[in-house]
């Protein structure tokens, strides 16, 4: 058999793993020590990475330091948690009140149970709200209350849609390419899930409207509600097409299928006004919305649900929504301090920034011809690579992505930009915080600009 010749991409992508390796011995060494107490060595499976992780041994501002000593501006974010950057003096100010005020109290209601409500009602035009420990945890009981309501057992997710890891959700997530046309099983993301709970999620195509009218007709009466993120991550940053949003709320209407928003990685970070623009909020809103990660400022673990007055009416009489941590004291004084700093002028700042970015980005891009695009939307930004001859002006669905993606550029650019001191991952290459700062973006861009002259001569 003959030998398989690397490609010049991958190539590059080996000098730059050998440089990482060489910047982080301690990391490797951390890295092997963990793993005699700790599963794979990582707190969550979302930190893998080829050959090891790197260890974080502090933060400031914008930046993060590793245990080798390598100073990295963050771009990443915590997937986009992190607003707020690092050791921000308005969060240091505020947790030391609520400590203050009030001490860790949990298993209890406090006054912030009403300030963090009150906050999320007139921002996201939902009346009622519940509050938890997690998206994940939201996001499980949305469906909950929706299975309730309607009496109905199946539920429809959007392929590579991801709302948290309980079994209802933790389906096709990346279940990888399909042949045009084929059917869209739904594929356990792990073993543990039986098919019985797997079989009761069905798998639509964002932008594909017909793909859930499939469902509706097979199963009528039978499906509870629809889950989706208004604007897909997770596979590129894909954007809702031809009044995709608009008509999902107004055929599930008529179906009596709950519509449930997940906004768990996008809400505060990124202003309400850029998202509800792709459906008539004043008439024909979501059901639910489940939020999660940023509404603390990583402060702390907190998820929530809002929802309408036809679902609050379940709780508690049918519905039991629980947890002794579910609205701590502390959770909730930093969600309504996060929320009162998180202005709309503030979000704009953080815009432009991410525009800035976009725009040098998308002309190297132009300049060098590379086979990429590039989204924003508010304060992330996202660029896709594709292979040679499989370029795409926009990706519409998971498909899109899976099958024309270059997975070795993705890699390598991570790689690449790590050993020139910034931190980003493939698929969310940048969410801006507030103690960012222009010299950052230009460290970005102009360090984009040498990957993609890396890449172009090669």
């Amino acid at each position: 058999m003959a030998d398989i010749v690397p490609t010049k991409h991958e190539i590059i992508l080996q000098t730059e793993l050998a440089e990482y390796v060489r910047r982080t011995t301690k990391s490797a060494e951390l890295h092997a020590a963990t793993q005699a107490s700790v599963p794979g060595g990582i707190a969550s499976d979302y930190q893998v990475m080829d050959p090891y992780p790197f260890y974080v041994g502090n933060s400031n501002a914008s930046s993060i330091v590793d245990v080798d000593g390598n100073n990295l501006i963050d771009f990443h974010g915590g997937f986009g948690v992190t607003l707020f950057g690092y050791k921000h003096p308005y969060l240091i100010e505020a947790a030391n009140k609520v400590f203050a005020e009030q001490g860790s109290l949990i298993s209890l209601p406090t006054p912030y149970l009403l300030d963090a409500s009150k906050i999320l009602v007139e921002r996201f035009s939902l009346p009622f709200w519940r509050f938890f420990n997690s998206g994940t945890e939201a996001t499980l009981d949305a469906i909950r209350l929706a299975r309730a309501r309607y009496t109905r057992k199946y539920v429809i997710k959007i392929e590579s849609g991801y709302h948290g890891h309980h079994d209802a959700v933790w389906v096709s997530v990346h279940a990888g390419a399909r042949e045009v046309g084929s059917e869209n099983p739904s594929v356990p993301f792990c073993s543990g899930i039986p098919k019985e709970v797997s079989d009761l999620t069905l798998i639509a195509e964002f932008n594909n409207l017909d793909s859930v009218k499939k469902y509706l007709a097979k199963y009528p009466e039978q499906i509870a509600a629809v889950i989706v993120e208004p604007i897909l991550l997770n596979c590129s940053m894909i954007k809702p097409k031809d009044g995709f949003l608009q008509q999902l709320i107004e055929l599930c209407r008529a179906e009596k299928v709950a519509v449930i928003f997940d906004l768990v990685k996008i809400n505060t970070a990124i202003h309400m006004k850029h998202i509800i623009k792709y459906w008539d909020n004043e008439n024909c809103g979501p059901d639910l919305y489940t939020l999660g990660k940023g509404l603390s400022g990583a402060m702390c673990p907190v998820g929530a649900i809002g929802m309408t007055a036809e679902f609050a009416a379940l709780i508690p009489s049918k519905v039991q929504l629980s947890g002794t941590y579910c609205g701590n004291s502390f959770a909730l004084g930093m969600v309504t301090a996060v929320q009162n700093y998180a202005t709309e002028s503030r979000q704009d700042t953080l815009e432009t920034m991410s525009k800035f970015m976009h725009d040098r980005v998308k002309a190297t891009i132009d300049k060098h011809k590379l086979p990429a695009i590039v989204e924003y939307v508010g304060n992330k930004g996202c660029i896709t690579f594709f292979k040679k001859g499989h370029e795409l002006p926009c990706v519409r669905h998971y498909q899109d992505y899976i099958r024309n993606v270059d997975l070795v550029l993705e890699r390598l650019f991570t790689v690449f930009m790590f050993n020139r001191g910034l931190w980003v991952q493939p698929r969310d290459e940048w969410s801006v915080s507030y103690q960012h700062t222009q010299s950052d973006a230009e460290a970005f861009v102009d360090n984009f600009e040498l990957f993609a002259a890396t890449i172009s001569e090669a």
